[in-house]
């Protein structure tokens, strides 16, 4: 059910999303693509604080090559 939202635009529905996939729960851990959902939502609500700090947060864990493909991935 979160996933259908969060492909429809739903900006607090692709934060759940990245949160999911950051932390492994009922997704796999998958850094870039947990950087993917929040980079989307912040295009969704560029003033939200709290997903700038996710993102950057997120950023610092990921090694060379995962940055590498986040990315690919958000663009």
């Amino acid at each position: 059910i979160l996933k259908p939202l969060a492909n429809g635009g739903n900006s607090k529905a692709m934060v759940e999303m990245g949160a999911l996939y950051s932390a492994g729960l009922c997704a796999p851990h998958d850094l870039p693509t947990a950087y993917r959902w929040f980079a989307v939502a912040l295009r969704k609500d560029p003033s939200n604080e709290a997903i700038q700090s996710d993102l950057q947060k997120l950023w610092g864990e990921m090694t060379q090559p995962e940055r590498q493909l986040a990315i690919k991935l958000t663009q």
